[in-house]
């Protein structure tokens, strides 16, 4: 948190031009070998000035840019300022190829030159910055292309323009803000190694897919198609349009057997078309929508649903046993955690890198603990905080938000605030218990189990030993394809007394046990 005397250094550069990759890559970099607590380069775009104000990054050369400009916001210590404006310069003055693979600098330089050197190409993945992200999607779509757009800041009416021209050609939009999809058994964006099978999934959510991808892998079944169809899909000023696309694919496909929608707070006119369309199907489906307090639209049209994403994978696999005959289908049992008592009640800090998992912890927290819940995520009967601010009790960050991860790196990618972020709630005298989530995948960062063992060990030092009578809670998302596989990163956590429970809703339930005090 920047402290309230100390100002905020910026740097403007006017009419200089950088990529988000670019960008993200200098910030980081310029923050480690500065030692400043945030620095954040972007364009000067209204919305990104907007997210700067929102994290205390404004100052007034920043609000006189324009939006050609590049602006840097530097919150650290005075001492430290002019190192990390050096830094900062220093980076910008090397070739763009300095901060690149070796494999980046082979990437094609055009969405036509792609084409040209992969004939027969039929998907196109776009990571751009948002005002240059909506011109690549529409012409990816122009050339007959589905498109995987993993770039956010469009607006609701670029994103709606985007879908309709993708309806008009038959194609599918993943996106915006689309984290994973499976297809054709490729993962894409942050998707794992996943069995093929016979289960469908649409999702709005990166990590609502995975978690229930994963959770039905282990179960010995698989995925015939896996879409993310980005965060506002199923909003009522888009009214699903993407989602429509991939059910539509779904119920054609001969191996899809079963389908799965996950989806965040829709809007009800949507779920009222979704319940008609989900009739039509001719195929069974199963909804969770987090962030919704209650099912009636869906029970008035007869749709099954869940309360969590593991219910969603037990319903399913009950069912596939059920109509395939399959007996020897292991279901995910609840958990048993080890008989002990919690001798040190007091608040959880749930810290995600998944908004769907995060929202689903505080709804499961919010049914069992005395109390307010906090959380920055959309979650159902959930005070709503920005994650920004000092709040007190039981509290939950996802820090894949905008207004977090502005400037920087997604914590899968680069997992140190996150880490941060625990080694500071672990010194906190009110925190009882620290609730995260192990994410695995084919873009994640390597071995995060061992880095969080070493956060751990850090707040214990810091603390001369006072942390180690709390709780660290974790689920880990992931398969034994994915690298590192998930029994080795368990086995990692396990051996440093973590606590790992076998899905999202189950350690959540284990922390808010924890919280209250008493045996487990």
């Amino acid at each position: 948190m920047q402290e309230a005397f100390r100002p905020v250094h910026s740097i403007v550069l006017s009419r200089v031009y950088r990529g988000s990759v670019f960008l993200m890559k200098l910030s980081g970099r310029a923050r480690e070998q500065s030692g400043a607590d945030r620095v954040t380069a972007l364009m000067a775009t209204a919305r990104n000035k907007d997210l700067l104000a929102q994290t205390g990054l404004m100052t007034p050369a920043i609000e006189a840019a324009g939006s050609d400009d590049l602006v840097v916001a530097i919150d650290a210590d005075p001492a430290l300022s002019g190192v990390a404006e050096k830094t900062v310069l220093d980076l910008l003055e090397k070739p763009a190829r300095a901060l690149r693979s070796p494999l980046e600098r082979l990437a094609p330089k055009s969405l036509p030159m792609a084409c040209e050197r992969l004939e027969g190409a039929n998907l196109a993945m776009i990571s751009v910055a948002g005002e240059y992200a909506k011109y690549e999607a529409a012409q990816a779509l122009s050339a007959g292309l589905d498109v995987f757009l993993y770039s956010d800041s469009i607006s609701l009416e670029e994103e709606l323009a985007l879908k309709r021209l993708a309806t008009s050609k038959g194609l599918l939009l993943m996106g915006p803000d689309c984290g994973a999809a499976v297809v054709r058994q490729t993962p894409l964006g942050f998707a794992n190694r996943m069995r093929q099978g016979t289960v469908g999934i649409v999702s709005t959510t990166a990590t609502g897919l995975q978690e229930v991808g994963c959770l039905l892998d282990r179960c010995g079944l698989g995925i015939s198609a896996a879409y993310g169809v980005g965060g506002r899909d199923l909003l009522d000023d888009i009214g699903g349009i993407s989602t429509i696309t991939a059910l539509d694919r779904l119920a054609a496909d001969p191996m899809t057997r079963f389908i799965i929608v996950i989806g965040t707070r829709p809007g009800r006119a949507t779920r009222h078309m979704l319940a008609d369309s989900y009739a039509r199907l001719g195929k069974p489906v199963l909804v969770r929508y987090i962030g919704v307090g209650d099912y009636d639209i869906e029970d008035a049209a007869g749709i099954p649903h869940a309360a969590t994403l593991r219910d969603v994978v037990v319903t399913t696999a009950g069912r596939i046993a059920s109509v395939l005959d399959m007996s020897d289908v292991d279901l995910p049992s609840p958990a048993s955690p080890a008989a002990c008592v919690s001798t040190r009640p007091g608040s959880i800090r749930g810290i995600f890198s998944g908004g769907a998992l995060c929202c689903e912890a505080a709804e499961v927290c919010r049914a069992l603990l005395p109390g307010p819940i906090h959380a920055n995520v959309p979650a159902s009967g959930v005070d709503a905080i920005t994650g920004c601010e000092p709040v007190d009790g039981h509290v939950f960050i996802d820090l894949g938000v905008d207004r977090i991860t502005m400037g920087g790196p997604h914590p899968l990618l680069y997992p140190e605030r996150k880490l941060e972020w625990i080694v500071r709630e672990l010194c906190a005298p009110e925190v009882a218990v620290i609730l995260t989530d192990v994410i695995l995948g084919c873009a994640v960062a390597p071995d995060f189990a061992a880095h969080l063992v070493q956060a751990i060990d850090r707040a214990a030092a810091l603390t001369r030993g006072g942390s180690r009578d709390k709780h660290v809670v974790v689920s880990v998302c992931g398969t034994e394809a994915d690298t590192p596989s998930r029994s080795s990163q368990i086995d990692i956590l396990r051996r440093s007394g973590v606590t790992v429970l076998g899905n999202n809703a189950e350690a959540a339930r284990h922390a808010a046990v924890l919280a209250r005090g008493g045996p487990i």
